[in-house]
């Protein structure tokens, strides 16, 4: 193999395992999400459990006639407890998607200034082009992913 097909292939490497390893995000993400969705069916099936057992155990007609009123308030704080927990469930999520996708791009990004870095040095290439190269190598991936983070970890600097 002559060096252009190894540069070639270790460039081909950095790609494949940059999509991988975002692949293998999103399935972590997913699983994240189908844990929280068990859990959340979990305690809805416990509690639903708890109201057919009062139903069962009522002893006499005012007791069966408030059932509907507290199970409507139950039902209710059920509800928002469910919303809480998803929103708290996609904050940790995304967050950890986020930061998983910044490491795999700096990887990916360190793997690919190698094959190029490798590849220069292996052939003629202008002195601007190295420049840019080395540059490139050096800039961090959080530059690359600032202007979407939230806006108090922006810089104050205008874009």
């Amino acid at each position: 193999m002559d060096s252009h097909d190894h540069h070639a292939l270790a460039l081909t490497k950095a790609n494949l395992g940059f999509g991988l390893r975002t692949a293998e995000l999103l399935e972590e993400a997913r699983r994240r999400w189908l844990a929280t969705c068990g859990q959340l069916l979990d305690q809805d099936i416990d509690e639903t459990a708890a109201e057919l057992a009062q139903l069962r155990d009522a002893a006499d007609w005012r007791s069966l006639a408030d059932l509907p009123a507290r199970a409507g308030w139950r039902l209710l704080n059920r509800e928002v407890a469910a919303w809480q927990a998803a929103a708290r469930a996609a904050i940790s999520n995304q967050t950890a998607l986020l930061a998983g996708g910044q490491q795999a791009l700096a990887q990916w990004q360190r793997e690919s200034a190698a094959a190029f870095t490798t590849a220069r040095n292996a052939m003629p290439v202008q002195a601007g082009f190295r420049e840019l190269l080395s540059a490139w190598a050096q800039v961090p991936v959080a530059a690359w992913v600032e202007p979407h983070a939230p806006p108090e970890q922006r810089s104050a600097s205008p874009r």
